[in-house]
C-alpha cells in the first residue's frame, strides 16, 4: 500500500513538473512522462520506445536487464567491470588510460556517456546519449535500467532539452534495497577454510608430540619407525637420518651363532 501511494505522489510530482502524462509501467517497475508531441510504444517485451511525433528518427528507448546470479556486482571494481563491458559492446570507445565514470548513491549506481552510431560506410548519423542505472530490487535483485536516446545529428541539439525532460522524469517504482551490491559468502567460506587448517594443525601438533614422548608411538604400527638415539626424535623407517638432528639410524646388528645347528625336528 505504501508503495502504491509513492508511486502516486511521483506520477503526479512528475507530471506537473515535466507538463506531459505520466506512464506507469508494470512489467517494467518504472514511470516516465511522455511529452506533447511524442508517443509512446510498449509492444516490445521489457521495453519503452518514446518516439517524436513530428521528426522521424528521434526516440528514446528505456530497457530493463536482470543481472544474471554468476555476474552479480559485489564491489566498485565488479561495478567498473560490467560498465565497461556494456560500453565494449555498445562500441562507446574510452581512452585506454580512462576508466568509466559513475556514482553510487541511494543504492543504485548511475552513469551516462555521449556517443555516435555510424552506418556501413563509416559515416556519422545518430548522435545519441545513454543514461544507466543499476540497482538492487528486493523481489527481483540486481537490475540494469538502460535508457538511449537517439536522434539524426543534424538535430540533436534542437531536441536535446526534451530528451533530458524525458529522461529525468524516469523514476523507479520497485522497492530498491539499500545496498547496492551483494553480499558475497566467499568471505565466510575463507574464514571457515582457516577454522578448519587451524584445528589440522593443533590436532597434529599435539599427535606428533604424543608420539615423541610414547615409548610405543604407534602401538602396532610401532615396528614401522625409529628413534634416534641422540635426540630422542621418532623417525619412519625409510628415513635413514634423523629428521630433527641429522643423525644416522643405528641398526642393531644380530648375533652370528657359530657351532652345529640341529636341523628340524631334531631335539
Amino acid at each position: 500500500m505504501r508503495i502504491i501511494a509513492v508511486i502516486i505522489i511521483c506520477l503526479a510530482a512528475v507530471s506537473s513538473t515535466f507538463a506531459g502524462d505520466g506512464f506507469i509501467s508494470d512489467r517494467l517497475g518504472c514511470l516516465v512522462v511522455i511529452l506533447p508531441g511524442w508517443n509512446i510504444d510498449t509492444s516490445i517485451a521489457d521495453e519503452i520506445t518514446i518516439t517524436n511525433i513530428e521528426k522521424g528518427g528521434i526516440f528514446v528507448s528505456i530497457k530493463r536487464y536482470a543481472i544474471a546470479p554468476a555476474n552479480q556486482i559485489g564491489s566498485e571494481d565488479d561495478l567498473e567491470i560490467a560498465i565497461s563491458g556494456l560500453y565494449s559492446k555498445l562500441g562507446i570507445n574510452l581512452p585506454s588510460d580512462q576508466k568509466p565514470k559513475f556514482a553510487v548513491r541511494n543504492g543504485r549506481a548511475e552513469f551516462e556517456a555521449d556517443f555516435m552510431s555510424r552506418d556501413a560506410n563509416a559515416i556519422i548519423r545518430d548522435h545519441k546519449y545513454l543514461k544507466g542505472t543499476i540497482t538492487r530490487l528486493n523481489k527481483d535483485g540486481q537490475v540494469l535500467y538502460l535508457i538511449i536516446a537517439a536522434s539524426p545529428i543534424e538535430v540533436f541539439a534542437d531536441v536535446y532539452p526534451q530528451i533530458q525532460l524525458i529522461i529525468n522524469s524516469f523514476h523507479i517504482t520497485g522497492e530498491m534495497a539499500p545496498d547496492l551490491y551483494v553480499k558475497s559468502s566467499s568471505g565466510l567460506y575463507k574464514y571457515f577454510l582457516l577454522g578448519i587448517i587451524i584445528a589440522l594443525c593443533v590436532f597434529f601438533f599435539t599427535r606428533n608430540r604424543r608420539i615423541q614422548r610414547s615409548s610405543n608411538p604407534l602401538g602396532a604400527d610401532s615396528g614401522n619407525f625409529w628413534r634416534c638415539i641422540a635426540c630422542g626424535r621418532v623417525n619412519h623407517i625409510d628415513s635413514r637420518f634423523c629428521h630433527r638432528c641429522g643423525a644416522e639410524r643405528y641398526i642393531i646388528k644380530e648375533a652370528k651363532v657359530s657351532g652345529p645347528s640341529n636341523p628340524p625336528g631334531d631335539k
